[in-house]
């Protein structure tokens, strides 16, 4: 089985917009403006963002879950046009201080099966070798 691994990684700025889009699309944790988003380090990593209210200069300070991690980053990912497989499995990584998104994707699942039990097929390269 051949596996594709990617990585996208979010900039504190990227990771506030994605913070934004999130608090938009999900009236249980809409707010009006996002101060500040971090990630705190875990397994997974922990997004926290400082974020006022409708009416208040009030900042309250959200932690969100790994899902809701996961759904902001996809999110923003959709709106910048960032193509993600839709069945491919994705994880939550901290690299070098940034948030990653990290896609594994099975590329070619087929190969295994049609082949199992079958001795290598040999195959001629574009060169001829």
């Amino acid at each position: 089985m051949i596996t594709e691994i990617r990585l996208i990684s979010f900039s504190s700025e990227a990771l506030a917009e994605a913070v934004r889009l999130f608090g938009v699309s999900n009236r249980d944790r809409y707010f009006r403006e996002v101060r500040q988003a971090f990630v705190q380090p875990g397994q997974p990593p922990v997004v926290v963002a400082e974020v006022c209210g409708d009416g208040s200069d009030a900042t309250d300070t959200l932690e969100f879950t790994a899902a809701e991690s996961a759904a902001m980053l996809i999110l923003l990912c959709r709106q910048q046009g960032i193509p993600l497989p839709h069945h491919a499995g994705k994880s939550l990584r901290l690299i070098g201080g940034e948030i990653c998104l990290a896609v594994a994707n099975r590329v070619y699942p087929w190969i295994e099966a049609s082949d199992a039990g079958t001795a290598p097929q040999e195959f001629e390269t574009p060169d001829g070798a």
